[in-house]
């Protein structure tokens, strides 16, 4: 178990090295975490790390990928705000996510949470997404924040989704009259 973690610590980038150690551990990237720290970090629930843009910031760059989280398969709470992450494919497994906040990014795609079926809250306004298919089967998802995004239709939002009664979606460029009644039709309400 000692070998695998720290295997797996030592496969991490450098730059996910310096986050966990800035964010979690609260150490300088030089000193090298114990066996309890990786284990710690493996098990987090939560993980809020803020890129320099952000309010109340708590790492210093903007990191461009999720590759550090493929294997915190715990978390139950994500967010990760303010960096370049372009897409979610490494968080398909994180099955015991509820709430994933990854606003202000640049992320296209939202390919990789489809079956995140425990998701409750997906706050991903700010973005360059274009389609919210990737959502139809998130069936307890209760507040989505799309916004100043590039959604043309409401394509993934059905009425198996009971519990989503208002899309926070306003102002996306794409979004007119149209789009707003393929959501009244469902019961949603459009923000």
């Amino acid at each position: 178990m000692k070998t695998k973690n720290l295997n797996w610590w030592n496969s991490l980038s450098q730059q996910w090295q310096r986050a966990f150690s800035t964010v979690v551990l609260n150490k300088k990237e030089t000193e090298e975490p114990t066996e309890t720290e990786i284990e710690d970090i493996l098990n987090l629930k939560v993980l809020r790390i803020v890129g320099p843009q952000g309010p109340y910031a708590n790492f210093t760059e903007e990191l461009s990928d999720l590759s550090g989280l493929s294997d915190l398969k715990h978390l139950e709470i994500l967010i990760f705000t303010f960096h370049k992450i372009k897409g979610l494919r490494e968080l398909e497994y994180h099955k015991k996510l509820q709430k994933l906040y990854v606003n202000n990014n640049e992320i296209e795609s939202l390919a990789g949470i489809e079956n995140l079926a425990n998701l409750e809250e997906l706050y991903c306004h700010i973005n360059s997404i274009s389609d919210l298919k990737p959502l139809e089967n998130l069936l307890n998802l209760s507040d989505l924040y799309c916004s100043d995004n590039k959604i043309d239709a409401f394509n993934g939002l059905s009425e198996k989704q009971t519990k989503l009664k208002v899309v926070h979606a306003m102002p996306n460029t794409n979004i007119g009259p149209k789009q707003i009644r393929q959501l009244e039709d469902l019961n949603i309400f459009c923000k």
